[in-house]
This record gives structure tokens, C-alpha cells and sequence, in this order.
């Protein structure tokens, strides 16, 4: 079994910090827009942010978003894909404002390339892995929770084709492999493996039947009437999970209250309402 890979630097800031800056900014800046009844008497005329959030996240995001232009008056394009594709248009000078992350990796690297303060960047909640089928076929195994070993990928169902998020870049499918390669499964279920352009792009093949199984986030599975859930993957054989936040640089005005806003207990309770792990960070 391989070592759990090292934390990314946002799970190891000091907790009191991001407090400290949320406490500032919700009092100082946020409390009066959401207040006012005529958000453009605060903000001057409307304007329209835009927030690249990782596919995983976009029915949340949409729902967050939609609370938020109705308090604030001001409106927001949510713009859903893989983190590293959104992460590459950032690079490009895609014009960004905010970008929810999928995966700490990515982020960082928008740190490093200063396209996106450290100090703008928290973890929001965190995300599991699961091993899903088709709901007929999860019928047909009854209650047979089947264990997350090596024989899942080989003995079990030695000609099953798999989706995965393409592991080569997108979060889910990376640390997808990271699993299965502690597992020593990997080099085994390659050959089988159908790579998708993000997570739910794996997820919709497994419910039209193209493939026989994928792995997927939880909440994805939780999303779908035509999917069941036949193991869980152990969170401790891949990088964590983690869904990020932060401002991209040279944003619009406007762009700091949308983060803090992202990272309130409004969104904290709809993350956590749509499976998404929000204690502890």
C-alpha cells in the first residue's frame, strides 16, 4: 500500500486566520449589502460576476448563486467543468472572478502563478469517492455490499469497463487511480478504464449503460435515480478530497463579498445538505 500523499498547503493554514478575515469581511462589507433593500444604492450599477465551479459542484453553486443575486441584486454566471479545465482558462486570462475547486492541487498552482491570492483561498467542504453501477444491475447484486479489495476490479468482474473522471487531469479521476494504485488494482483495470471529461460526465455513462461501473463523488451518486451505490472508496488511500474557493486576481468589485458569501453559512448549509462534509476543515 502506498503512503497517503502529503497535505496541500490550504488544510495546514492556521484556522484563526480564515476566521479572522471571514469575521472582517462579512461585518465590514457583506452585512450592509444583504441588508439593503436597494442593493444598487450600495453597489452602484448591477454587475454581472463569474464564478468557474468544478462540475461536481454546479447544482449547489447554482442554488448559491441564485440566493445570492436575489439578496445582492448583482448577478453571477456560473460557468461548470473540470478544476483543471477551469483552472487552464484562468491561466489563459479567461476574465474569472471566483473559482470553486475540486482540487487543492489546481488552486495552488493559480497561488504559485499569482493568478489567485493565498490569503483569498479557504477549504469549504470535502468530498467522498464511491464505486457505482447502473440501478438494474445493483438490483440484480441484491444487498451484497461488495468490499472496496482487488477482486472488485479483477475477479469479481474481470471484463466490467469503468468510468473515471480522464485521471490525467480531472480531480475525481485522479485520486480515483490514487485508490486503485494503493490498491494494486490499477494496472489490472486500466486496459477497462473509459476516461471522462469530468465527473459527471462519468457518472452519465454509467446511467445510460456505455459502461458497466464508475467511480464518482457521493454527492453525484446521491443525485441520481439511475445509479446505486455498490462500495465505498476509503478516504484515506487518495488525497483528500477537498472543495476550494478563491478570488482570482484582478477581479471585478464585488468579487470579495461573492467569496464571502461562498464561504457563509448559507453555503456551508447547502453544501452540507447536499452530502458534502463540512465539519472539521
Amino acid at each position: 500500500m502506498t503512503a497517503r500523499p502529503k497535505e496541500p498547503i490550504a488544510y495546514r493554514l492556521a484556522p484563526w486566520i480564515a476566521a479572522a478575515l471571514a469575521l472582517f469581511v462579512v461585518a465590514r462589507v457583506l452585512g450592509p449589502v444583504v441588508e439593503d433593500s436597494d442593493a444598487s444604492a450600495v453597489h452602484g450599477a448591477p454587475r454581472t460576476l463569474r464564478l468557474g465551479a468544478a462540475a461536481s459542484l454546479s447544482d449547489v453553486m447554482e442554488e448559491a448563486v441564485a440566493r445570492w443575486n436575489e439578496a445582492t441584486g448583482d448577478e453571477v454566471e456560473v460557468v461548470t467543468g473540470a478544476s483543471s479545465t477551469l483552472a487552464r482558462q484562468i491561466q489563459n486570462g479567461a476574465p474569472y472572478d471566483v473559482f470553486v475547486s475540486a482540487n487543492a492541487a489546481w488552486m495552488e498552482t493559480l497561488v504559485a502563478e499569482r493568478l489567485a491570492g493565498a490569503a483569498d483561498v479557504s477549504v469549504i467542504a470535502e468530498n467522498r469517492l464511491v464505486v457505482i453501477t447502473r440501478l438494474a444491475r445493483g438490483e440484480a447484486l441484491g444487498d451484497r455490499a461488495q468490499p472496496f479489495d482487488r477482486s472488485l476490479f479483477t475477479d469479481a468482474f474481470p471484463k466490467a469497463r469503468w468510468a473515471l473522471g480522464d485521471p490525467a487531469h480531472v480531480p475525481a479521476g485522479m485520486y480515483a487511480k490514487e485508490a486503485l494504485v494503493a490498491l494494486g488494482a490499477w494496472e489490472a483495470l486500466e486496459p477497462r478504464v473509459v476516461p471522462a471529461s469530468d465527473v459527471r460526465a462519468a457518472l452519465r455513462l454509467v446511467e445510460r449503460g456505455e459502461v458497466e461501473f464508475g467511480i464518482v463523488y457521493r454527492t453525484d451518486a446521491a443525485q441520481s435515480a439511475r445509479v446505486t451505490v455498490v462500495a465505498d472508496v476509503p478516504s484515506d488511500q487518495h488525497t483528500k478530497a477537498g472543495v476550494l474557493v478563491g478570488r482570482i486576481r484582478d477581479s471585478q468589485p464585488g468579487a470579495e463579498l461573492l467569496l464571502a458569501w461562498l464561504r457563509g453559512p448559507t453555503v456551508r448549509a447547502l453544501l452540507e445538505s447536499r452530502g458534502f462534509g463540512v465539519d472539521d476543515l
